[in-house]
């Protein structure tokens, strides 16, 4: 369902999507959802016809401007023939290029992970 890598970007304010339909029937993409409390991801519906692409950019807010960088890797909800899939592509890294050892403990200690292993 999508053809390009991953992106590295200086910040975070929108996710492109860039999705191919290969089947012959239409597909409806009922959301598209990230999971990360900070970051408000405008939640849309598309439609991609058979044998068509959907190339958008979905607009984000980054809430909590402290966070250095965002791994992205979202959950594609979508119909196809009647049925109900889900899809997760390839992660996304936006955020800064350097990063130390400490700002990677830093910010995975913001993390609902770390607050589970306390």
């Amino acid at each position: 369902m999508g053809e390009d890598f991953a992106i590295v970007s200086a910040f975070f304010d929108g996710y492109m999507v860039n999705l191919i339909n290969q089947g012959e029937s239409n597909v409806a993409i009922n959301d598209i959802h990230i999971n990360l409390d900070k970051v408000a991801m405008e939640r849309k519906g598309f439609q991609i016809d058979s044998k068509g692409n959907l190339q958008e950019i979905i607009a984000a807010k980054n809430e909590e401007p402290s966070y250095k960088f965002f791994i992205i890797r979202p959950r594609i909800e979508y119909v196809y023939n009647g049925e109900q899939h889900s899809y997760y592509p390839y992660a996304s890294l936006y955020g800064t290029i350097k990063i130390s050892e400490q700002d990677f403990d830093n910010e995975y200690s913001k993390s609902t992970f770390a607050s589970e292993s306390d």
